[in-house]
């Protein structure tokens, strides 16, 4: 481990750092950049070679005159391209009685590859070994009431960034300094206030419970609102969280979270992994029929339905753990005792070409929700709720169900997907309010127990996306306004009509009309125009394209008695965040005594693109 000397201003290498004592730092990066290791290593070998040749000269044989004096070197601490942040740092270190500081900004040489990745796997023992981490807020006054309901300190930069978390953790003892290097306090004085701010609660980050107490959403619910400039750090910076080595693969983008959540199901017996979503808690969720008292004081509806065709079990990133900061795991022998089902094997997974393979409890989603009430949007496969090995800190004794579906497979690979069951209907405010989890009681669990089972299901591997595609969809990229509006029809939407239609897409015409497009389908008895007319409101944030549906015949032909498509108009809305797909609407054609449907969607492939979806549905 590579250490600045307080005194010098040198670098100093020790092999075993549990021989010294050293303190670190952690801070905020400035945007502008910050002093690096070449950058530091070129201002210490001036004083390098200037206290070299700073000796006095030794004077010649016979020549008694003493030498000429040599001026003492200036200090490395009066350069003026030392970077201050690296200057005051040393100056409270030395202070403090510490000649060992650690600063990763300028202590890693980032141009190895390999000793970034050790820095990175590394990083948690070494906060958590130093003696006193110095926390330096830079945007915190040295004056004022910290504790204030708008303080500055409540708003500091550094209760938001991802690597501050374990920064703030790891260590047992962290000094808060403000802008001017003053201690504002220590986490320990002021664990109240940083429990409030971060929800991280006093226990931990005083180190009175073990990290390893605390469940996988708990943890990852602690780093769920904070940002990295990397999307790879929202993964790195939460290995030490979970005692997790994996290599580093800058350009992998959010590949690396799901690497780490993938390492800590093989590592961590704890199924919270999966509780990253909305738990339903208006009333309890209970089995039916009857469906009471769930249902008897409310009129609902359900619509129940994927998130996405490929939507995992696994989140995406850290900020899909907001709001279950409460759920906490249950030991398998709690689960193998409350479940009861004699064949309930330790959780396992297996990594196969097919995706990730285990077991789970599963009920059917039917047994809890009333079947005249409740709509699903995926044609086809099965509803469940499985049961994970988790619940709510104050729900104890209910096991958290999660809505998944399972499509057909004449394989026996059995995927599982997450759903979620919209709920719609009084209380107002859970209108049209999308929920993942149900809290199942100890009652639902045993009413349920004859039509549980245990499925054998794969979680499918990421998919890989073209160049054009969802990837370049960040969260960034969809909160932007819309300057156009560009249609494309894919190759493959010619292939999902029958074979007698061919598809043609023109416009828009730059001059009379710049915001139609037109999709023809043609076949020899009739041709269908689908016109799509789009228009940008509010500064580009808000987009609506109104559909018209017509059916024409060649004039050649005699009339038809019956020609129409109904509905002949719908309607796409959406504004920012834009959303990746847009509703469906589902046409009758008729014409020339042919029947069909057509199913017309749209996708968003890359900024003011939308890739047109026309299917054919019997």
């Amino acid at each position: 481990m590579r250490f600045l000397d307080t005194k010098t201003g040198q670098f100093v290498e020790v092999t075993d750092i549990r021989d010294v004592d050293y303190a670190i730092l952690s801070h905020t990066w400035d945007r502008r950049g910050e002093q690096n290791f070449q950058d530091l290593r070129r201002i210490q070998d001036r004083y390098t070679r200037e206290a070299s040749s700073s000796c006095p000269s030794v004077a010649e044989s016979g020549d008694n005159a003493p030498a000429d004096p040599v001026l003492a070197p200036r200090s490395i601490w009066d350069d003026p391209d030392l970077s201050p942040k690296i200057r005051d740092a040393c100056a409270v270190a030395r202070a403090n009685g510490f000649d060992l500081l650690w600063i990763d900004s300028c202590c890693i040489d980032k141009t190895s590859s390999a000793e970034l990745s050790e820095a990175i796997n590394s990083m948690y023992a070494w906060y958590a070994r130093s003696e006193v981490c110095f926390a330096y807020l830079v945007d915190v006054p040295p004056h004022g009431d910290h504790r204030a309901e708008n303080s500055q300190f409540r708003k500091s930069v550094w209760f938001t960034r991802g690597w501050t978390l374990q920064e703030l953790i790891a260590p047992f003892e962290v000094i808060i300094l403000s802008q001017d290097w003053n201690t504002v306090g220590s986490k320990r004085d002021l664990v109240d206030l940083i429990e409030e701010i971060t929800n991280i609660s006093a226990e931990a980050l005083l180190h009175d419970t073990p990290l390893d107490k605390y469940s996988v959403a708990q943890r990852l619910s602690w780093a769920s609102k904070r940002e990295t400039t990397r999307v790879e750090d929202q993964a790195y910076s939460l290995l030490g969280m979970f005692d997790i080595h994996m290599p580093t693969l800058y350009g992998e983008g959010e590949r690396a979270f799901r690497r780490l959540q993938e390492a800590i199901m093989q590592r961590i017996p704890d199924q919270s992994l999966f509780a990253w979503r909305s738990i339903y808690s208006l009333v309890e969720l209970n089995p039916g029929p009857p469906f009471a008292p769930a249902f008897s004081n409310y009129t609902r509806k359900f619509l129940c339905a994927r998130k996405a065709r490929d939507a995992s079990i696994l989140a995406s990133s850290p900020s899909d753990f907001v709001g279950v900061s409460s759920v906490i795991a249950v030991p398998h022998d709690d689960v193998h005792s409350r479940l009861q089902l004699p064949q309930l094997p330790v959780p396992e997974y297996a990594f196969t070409p097919h995706g990730i393979r285990t077991r789970l409890p599963v009920i059917p989603l039917s047994l809890f929700l009333p079947s005249d009430s409740t709509y699903y949007t995926t044609h086809g496969g099965w509803w469940y709720l499985a049961v994970l090995g988790c619940e709510p800190a104050d729900l104890p004794d209910h096991f958290l169900g999660l809505v998944c579906n399972i499509p057909p497979s004449n394989s026996g690979i059995q995927f599982l997907y997450s759903g979620t069951a919209m709920v719609l209907g009084p209380p107002v405010h859970s209108y049209n309010d999308p929920h993942d989890l149900f809290p199942l009681s100890p009652g639902a669990i045993e009413h349920c127990r004859p039509h549980m089972e245990l499925k054998e299901v794969y979680i499918p591997h990421l998919n890989r996306e073209p160049e054009h595609g969802y990837e370049m969809l960040t969260e960034v990229v969809l909160g932007k306004p819309l300057k156009a509006i560009h249609l494309i029809l894919p190759g493959r939407s010619s292939r999902d009509l029958p074979s007698s239609y061919t598809a043609e897409l023109r416009g828009p015409d730059s001059d009379a009309f710049p915001t139609i497009h037109w999709l023809k389908l043609s076949q020899p008895c009739h041709t269908i125009t689908i016109e799509y007319e789009h228009a940008l409101r509010e500064g580009g944030t808000y987009l609506t394209i109104n559909g018209k549906v017509t059916v024409s015949q060649p004039e050649h032909l005699p009339p038809s008695s019956e020609i129409y498509a109904k509905p002949s108009s719908m309607v796409w809305e959406d504004r920012v965040p834009w959303r990746k797909e847009l509703s469906s609407h589902v046409v009758d054609i008729a014409a020339f005594g042919s029947r069909l449907k057509l199913e017309l969607s749209m996708k968003l492939v890359r900024r003011s693109y939308y890739s047109l979806v026309v299917q054919y549905r019997f």
